[in-house]
């Protein structure tokens, strides 16, 4: 399970709740025009970087057809033309076409490079085991790729690794746009349970949402162009095989209309409580319009857990639940705090054990 550092962490520190980012999609054109320039723009792949990322398989174990292309005529379709009229005529008559595919590189665990058509997808989703930054971690992997083969770097002066990964900066900088990041707050126990009877009771009269086994999509499930985030409420167990009932997570995923809304680009994908305090506005939309959909009882359950006192308001719950002490990289680093404590305190006894057995031998 991938919240699995999270859960330990939540079982040592006693915490019902617990805050943290998942994955991180980051998105570019493999070629692009640079009006007024002598190169183009793009990521820059190598011309046969198509031998190092292999055709990618879905969880079927089928390739994962993606249309036709005629290089000849430079003109390509998706899937489902083939079984149009038009399709299957040009396809009969035309010479030239040829099926193509999506590539995937597998980079890291949980880390892809998807190539389609002129796209470039980074998706990052091992952030549960990362607690630095976002944007560092990515360079790292385009990185990986130049040295795989895959992504172009031709130095105009003596190369070295630091101009490498200075290049490469500027170029990610330059193309990845943010498409999509998830933001979760982990529920353990009778809240996350609370939570999820309560939603799934609301979401089978309410059309605007979608139940699965597991999974009740609050927002944004039909996405449409200028949507900007999508929520959903989910029992782990459920949706990944493990023990149901017992750890749940609401999942606030912004999408790339957001971030170009807010200016904000890959240099801005620090570490995750930094990214947090950035978001905070739109996480507090997403968050404040789900607790209103919860019962007075949840309500002060949640309360309990982020040690409000009184009759909190929804602002005000949701304002705690997103302090930067509730996220994992602080739960982690007090956690450490404790434990040196603890060693501190049991190397002060074990010395004063010591110097009182050298006492009472004289």
């Amino acid at each position: 399970m991938k919240e699995a550092i999270a859960v330990a962490i939540m079982e040592a520190m006693g915490d019902k709740m617990i805050v943290h980012d998942d994955k991180l999609l980051l998105r570019a054109l493999k070629t692009r025009v640079q009006t007024g320039k002598g190169r183009p723009g793009g990521v820059g792949l190598e011309e046969d970087w198509w031998r190092y990322v292999p055709i990618a398989i879905d969880n079927e174990g089928n390739q994962e057809f993606t249309g036709y292309w005629n290089q000849g005529i430079g003109e390509h379709h998706g899937t489902g033309w083939e079984a149009t009229d038009e399709g299957r005529r040009r396809l009969e008559q035309e010479q030239g076409w040829k099926p193509t595919y999506r590539r995937r590189l597998k980079i890291g665990e949980g880390v892809y490079a998807t190539m389609e058509g002129n796209q470039v997808d980074l998706f990052i989703g091992n952030l549960y085991e990362n607690m630095g930054s976002r944007y560092r971690e990515a360079l790292g992997y385009l990185v990986d790729m130049v040295d795989r083969g895959v992504v172009r770097y031709q130095p105009r002066i003596e190369p070295s690794d630091r101009r490498k990964k200075e290049a490469i900066r500027n170029r990610m900088k330059r193309e990845f746009k943010i498409a999509e990041y998830e933001h979760n707050v982990l529920f353990r126990g009778e809240v996350g349970r609370e939570l999820f009877e309560q939603f799934r009771t609301i979401a089978e009269r309410d059309k605007s949402m979608v139940l699965e086994e597991g999974t009740i999509y609050l927002k944004g499930f039909n996405r449409y162009k200028g949507l900007k985030r999508a929520v959903k409420f989910y029992d782990i167990g459920v949706r990944e095989g493990g023990q149901p009932g017992e750890l749940f997570k609401l999942e606030t995923t912004l999408l790339k209309d957001y971030f170009k809304a807010e200016g904000m680009g890959v240099s801005d994908m620090l570490e995750q409580p930094d990214i947090q305090e950035r978001i905070k506005s739109e996480l507090e939309k997403a968050i404040e319009g789900t607790l209103c959909l919860v019962s007075e009882g949840t309500m002060h359950g949640i309360q309990r857990e982020l040690e409000l006192e009184g009759r909190a308001t929804v602002r005000e719950v949701t304002s705690a639940m997103l302090s930067s002490r509730r996220t994992l990289s602080e739960r982690v680093a007090e956690l450490e705090r404790k434990v040196t404590e603890h060693d501190r305190e049991i190397a002060r006894h074990d010395r004063e054990i010591a110097r009182l057995k050298e006492q009472m031998r004289k």
